[in-house]
């Protein structure tokens, strides 16, 4: 089960006038609002989705309990109101990949805390595009707004999004699939070329393929195996 909370924002959003100019500036007459995302595994007591809520400019889009489902019944009106919200053409949600920093996220953990579950939650931005454009011009904003080597970018068009029932519910969180696995035992008491070969490629794998670089220097990797050799007594792990 993944909770997901919409919060929507008013539409004298700063951050919706900002990127309506900047469609503006590139010719194209776009209406946009803004969506905050939270997701967790957990069940989201309200007392948290409404610490996630400025009254005053914000309200609860919607807060949905199911995978991948937008629950109609459980909106939560606020004072911004969600007058037209459902008038869009284009949806471009932006979340972080697995593994990366998220500080809203983090800071939306520490709330949920609070309220006696401890769970990670998870944050994301979704964009409400109203006006004429294409995927192709959606995909290539999803790239200006987005870094895609910390991000990932969704896209469905207003057709898709009620098909679906609105966004996918994810939770990005790390897996580790390394069960039964061991550790490799490292002979770091070879030539220094060979370790700054080891430090500029990376681990030598048995078909001479390497790990990927360690980012560190001869001198690093001298004080590496020192330390094992003189410290611990043996190999070094990978």
């Amino acid at each position: 089960m993944i909770s997901r909370i919409e919060v929507l924002a008013h539409n004298d959003d700063g951050r919706a006038i900002v990127l309506q100019n900047k469609l503006a500036e590139a010719g194209k007459d776009v209406s946009v609002r803004v969506v905050d995302v939270y997701s967790t595994e957990s069940e989201a007591p309200e007392a948290f989705t409404q610490s996630l809520v400025n009254p005053v400019s914000q309200s609860v889009l919607s807060s949905s309990r199911t995978r991948g489902s937008r629950a109609s019944d459980d909106q939560v009106p606020g004072q911004a109101g969600d007058d037209n919200y459902e008038d869009f053409d284009w949806a471009l949600e932006i979340g972080y990949l697995p593994g990366v920093t998220d500080n809203i996220g983090h800071t939306a953990s520490e709330l949920l805390e609070l309220t006696g579950t401890n769970d990670n939650v998870y944050s994301s931005r979704l964009y409400l595009l109203k006006g004429k454009m294409s995927r192709k011009d959606v995909e290539e904003l999803a790239g200006e707004l987005s870094n895609k080597l910390i991000q990932r970018a969704h896209i469905k068009s207003a057709e898709e999004f009620a098909a679906d029932g609105g966004m996918d519910a994810i939770v990005p969180k790390v897996v580790l699939d390394n069960q039964g696995s061991a550790a490799d035992s490292i002979a770091l008491d070879v030539s220094d070329d060979e370790l700054e070969l080891i430090g500029k490629a990376g681990i030598a794998n048995a078909d001479g393929s390497r790990r990927g670089p360690l980012g560190m220097s001869l001198l690093y990797m001298q004080a590496v195996r020192d330390y094992f050799k003189n410290t611990e007594g043996r190999d070094a792990y990978d």
